[in-house]
């Protein structure tokens, strides 16, 4: 070992150094774009995941207003509805205690008042006819 290499020897070393430097520096240069690659990926797949979260957060609020409308909307209507069915029973009510009124009036009313209305009503319709006959006979 104590000899001198060749300069042949000596360039075919350096070659073979200089080849695999140049396959070292294209493995490096292939892992550095891989890597930055998936640093690109990386921060595409966080902005995704960022979108996501704020898209999941607008259809959140979308979604609680909508329900919110939606109650108060039942709301107004079932109001309406018992407002309706309250006027309806109220103008039911009035109905039924005026007819039940006028029930006890003629009940209250003597039977000598009724046929005494009912001799008057006989006389004014019997005027009635004899005025319109009168009417038909006047010539001019």
């Amino acid at each position: 070992m104590d000899q001198p290499i060749t300069r042949a020897e000596h360039e075919e070393f350096r070659r073979r150094l200089e080849e695999e430097n140049s396959r070292q520096d294209r493995r490096i240069a292939l892992l550095e774009e891989s890597v930055s690659k998936m640093g690109a990926l990386s921060t595409s797949v966080e902005k995704l995941a960022l979108s996501m979260e704020s898209m999941v957060k607008e259809l959140d609020y979308q979604f609680r207003s909508r329900e919110e409308r939606e109650e108060e909307r039942d709301r107004r209507l079932e109001q309406r509805s018992e407002e309706y069915y309250q006027k309806m029973d109220e103008l039911l009510r009035k109905k039924t205690r005026g007819q039940l009124r006028k029930q006890q009036k003629e009940e209250r009313r003597p039977k000598v008042e009724k046929e005494s209305t009912e001799i008057a009503d006989k006389e004014n319709t019997g005027r009635e006819i004899k005025a319109e006959k009168k009417k038909r006979h006047f010539i001019f």
